[in-house]
């Protein structure tokens, strides 16, 4: 049994900050991720050079409208960059009609972070200097009780006078919780959908961006599919190209139809973009319906949109309510 000032849940940026402000206030901690690596839903593919190759989260920041985001990347020197936008979009109808090159709106304010956004968290990561880093280590209970709280995992057990939640509202819900969650919070907590859960990205490489050689910008909106939205991921310190996808497949449809869910995608991009796209130097599918440290069942049920902030904020307290 080891002991803390704080127990940290959650490897993600959320979790990751965490640590990095209790070291600030000389406060040990204990920060527990269920995968291998840390990051969370914020991870990116790389090339066989180790080169940055795509992202299978988020690939956009907004400083004017992520305040919190825009100071971390500030504090940690972290470049980003204006979305590409230069050039004409593309409306893709589907087979049976042809692609409609179009002025689309401009995504204004959409920056990306040069490297990919795993950067952050590895930049956050190399903060820490006291923090215990406990992967692939899944935790399956809290107990909490007058002398704080005891985290148990797949390893063993850790006390606290505190634990901090950074882990998907509906996962937590799931933890077993001794005493029990009262009936409300376990409701809050559970009715808040998990961002990313029943989406899936596809990131394609090519050995240059030849879609601005043609005037496009790489952006396309198509109702057809199988990717619903498409746009150019390329990195500034590199040569090659890359474009990534949202699928719009819905789960059931990218399970069943698994083995030919690539050859639709180089299907669509070659209607796109022309038979420069079969030339695919790499093709990754990221599907975080997958991903049991992610997505709780009821992500797969819908609504499938950015969750509402929390009508009450969650906050665990320790054993004295402090």
């Amino acid at each position: 049994m080891s002991h803390f000032d704080a127990i940290v849940i959650g490897g993600g940026l959320s979790g990751l900050a965490a640590c990095v402000l209790l070291e600030e206030r000389n406060l040990s901690a204990c920060l527990i991720e269920a995968r291998g690596d840390l990051g969370g839903r914020v991870r990116s593919f790389t090339d066989p050079d180790g080169g940055f190759a795509g992202d299978a989260g988020p690939s956009w920041v907004w400083p004017g409208y992520q305040p919190t985001v825009a100071r971390w990347l500030k504090r940690l020197d972290l470049p980003i960059f204006e979305q590409y936008a230069q050039g004409a979009g593309l409306l893709d109808y589907g087979p049976q009609r042809e692609v409609e090159a179009r002025m689309l709106p401009h995504q204004a304010g959409s920056y990306r972070l040069e490297g990919g956004t795993a950067r952050l968290v590895s930049a956050m990561a190399d903060q820490l200097s006291r923090t215990q880093l406990n992967l692939n280590t899944p935790v399956t209970s809290i107990a909490v009780d007058g002398n704080g709280v005891t985290v148990t995992t797949s390893d063993g057990t850790h006390d606290a006078p505190r634990v901090l939640l950074a882990l998907p509202p509906r996962l937590a819900a799931r933890l077993r919780w001794t005493p029990a969650l009262p009936a409300a919070l376990k409701q809050d907590l559970t009715s808040v959908p998990t961002w990313m859960a029943s989406q899936a990205k596809v990131v394609l490489r090519y050995d240059r961006p030849f879609w601005r050689d043609k005037g496009l910008s790489g952006r396309v909106l198509s109702q057809a599919g199988p990717c619903g939205e498409i746009h150019d991921l390329c990195d500034p310190g590199s040569t090659q190209g890359i474009l990534f996808g949202f699928l719009n497949w819905p789960v059931e449809m990218r399970q069943l139809r698994a083995d030919a869910l690539k050859h639709a995608v180089l299907d669509q991009l070659t209607r796109c973009f022309g038979p420069e796209a079969e030339a695919v130097r790499g093709l990754e599918i990221f599907d975080w319906a997958q991903e049991p440290f992610t997505t709780d069942a009821l992500d797969l049920e819908g609504p499938f949109r950015h969750p509402d902030p929390p009508r009450a904020g969650f906050r665990m307290c320790n054993a004295t309510g402090a």
